[in-house]
């Protein structure tokens, strides 16, 4: 992603589409109403839980390939914390040598999502180009 992220404090998770080309957009509002779509290319896991209607931001933060943590990837594919220190290192290994990076969006009230993919950029809603 190039430049900087939108304060999306306070603002709000509109939804998400999914795509057959294997990219996912994020609609996201600043707390002042201006329409953002988040949108990440070359997919490799997704986690969005807690859907709400009326879903509050506290932050948007994506994260490079080296700042990802086993943490992060525990989470982010569900696994169980009974014997999981090696797949949590093979699958951290493997996102950051394919130099991946995970987008994350923080809820204050509602929708949780992290995203792990090939690239990520947030545009206008009048820069975005549905993909069907």
């Amino acid at each position: 992603m190039s430049g900087t992220i939108p304060d999306f404090h306070d603002g709000f998770f509109d939804g998400f589409l999914l795509t057959a080309l294997g990219n996912i957009s994020l609609f996201l509002r600043s707390i002042e109403g201006a329409r953002f779509i988040a949108v990440c290319y070359g997919v490799k896991q997704v986690n969005i839980h807690g859907v709400r209607s009326g879903n509050i931001i506290f932050e948007v933060r994506l994260l490079r390939s080296a700042e990802l943590t086993p943490s992060l990837i525990r989470g982010m594919y569900d696994i169980s914390s009974v014997d999981s220190s090696a797949q949590e290192d093979r699958l951290l290994r493997s996102a950051q040598e394919s130099n991946l990076s995970a987008l994350l969006v923080t809820p204050s009230y509602g929708a949780e999502c992290c995203i792990l993919s090939e690239r990520c950029e947030i545009l206008t809603r009048a820069e975005w180009s549905p993909e069907w």
